[in-house]
């Protein structure tokens, strides 16, 4: 999958589709993070774009600033600092310079927030966990919509500043004029030989595709070790897994919570791509989204199941987008007849398929 997604690098250079691209992998990831707690341990989230969304605020503040007034350890954005000079007591600005901390923090702040959302969700099932998600995703949306002062409501942070490219000359005997550009506040990645240029579209391709394949490394280990296999068994028989010994809670609590850590990656990686973090990507619009990518691409019967739903949606988005306004139609009527007549997806398609020439035996889901 590497090979044929470091392939695709070229192959968006080619079209003119590079920060597609980048968006792709991106969702991918994301995708990936969010069949952890439906596809394998069982929790249908359908409020998952909260933890995007608090890893791509987080990694905005982090990159933007945070200014703390010490008298009253009361943080502010950097920008509502001149807001706060009347106050008593120092102003410090903590301006981020490295993007693995940001990663590294975008991760930690979802995960916290995810644990919190699964103490209440864990010992749900059903209908009741699904609401639940919903209500909990709708709290942490609106939170970012109201609180303006922290996070500027529906414009969103913008973590680019600007940045003196080429100097022009002016007229004869008149001024030289200085011609600025947008740039990313972090720009280059230190790696251990190197750097990665990021504002690069070869280079932000790479880097987000590396991520991609370690997370997808993680997340294979942690299904194939013996408590992956026991959050599969949960997901199969909550109550003979009691029988057996197993605190279901825990492990659904520890399934889920890891879910949102790793979304909380996407979404930081997603601040950095847009240059920006907005609450659309929290709303509930977007969070069912997610969860169509992973259930027609067969995340229910395949570990590749939610990457290869996430390229037939935006296909479908961008491709039969470009022919006609009503492309959402197309692709609910697509989900819909996925879902009556082949509830495995995509991937329980190709099994299907594959099982045909073997002889093997059809894919099925595990209820």
């Amino acid at each position: 999958m590497a090979v044929a997604l470091g392939i695709g690098a070229f192959v968006f250079k080619a079209l003119g589709l590079s920060y597609l691209g980048v968006e792709v992998l991106i969702w991918c990831l994301y995708a990936m993070a969010y069949n952890l707690a439906l596809g394998y341990a069982g929790l249908p989230s359908f409020g998952h774009g909260a933890f995007l969304g608090v890893g791509a605020y987080t990694m905005a503040f982090y990159q933007q600033g945070i200014v703390r007034e010490k008298a009253r350890s009361f943080l502010v954005p950097s920008w509502r600092a001149e807001d706060f000079t009347h106050l008593e007591g120092g102003l410090t600005t903590y301006a981020g310079d490295s993007l693995w901390v940001g990663l590294l923090l975008s991760m930690c702040v979802a995960a916290g927030v995810a644990g919190l959302v699964a103490l209440f969700i864990s010992h749900r099932r059903g209908i009741y966990l699904a609401l639940l998600t919903i209500a909990f995703g709708q709290v942490i949306w609106f939170t970012a919509m109201k609180w303006t002062d922290l996070t500027k409501g529906e414009d969103g942070i913008q973590i680019t500043y600007q940045k003196i490219s080429s100097t022009a000359q002016g007229e004869p005997g008149g001024e030289q004029s200085n011609q600025t550009r947008a740039k990313r506040r972090i720009n280059n990645v230190r790696l251990i030989t190197g750097s990665v240029d990021i504002d690069s579209e070869l280079g932000s391709y790479f880097f987000v595709l590396g991520i991609l394949m370690l997370v997808v490394v993680a997340i294979r280990m942690i299904l194939h070790s013996p408590f992956g296999a026991i959050v599969q068994a949960v997901k199969q028989n909550e109550l003979r897994s009691k029988f057996v010994g197993y605190d279901v809670r825990v492990y659904k609590w520890f399934s889920f919570t890891l879910s949102g850590a790793f979304a909380g990656l996407a979404g930081g990686l997603l601040a950095q791509h847009q240059s920006g973090a907005y609450p659309e990507v929290m709303s509930l619009h977007l969070s069912g989204q997610i969860v169509m990518m992973s259930v027609i691409g067969g995340g229910f019967v395949s570990f590749w199941g939610p990457i290869v739903g996430v390229f037939y949606f935006f296909i479908l988005r961008d491709v039969l987008g470009s022919l006609t306004p009503t492309w959402p139609l197309w692709f609910g009527l697509s989900f819909m007849a996925i879902i009556l007549f082949k509830p495995e997806g995509l991937m329980g398609i190709w099994h299907d398929a594959k099982g045909k020439l073997t002889g093997r035996k059809p894919s099925t889901i595990n209820h």
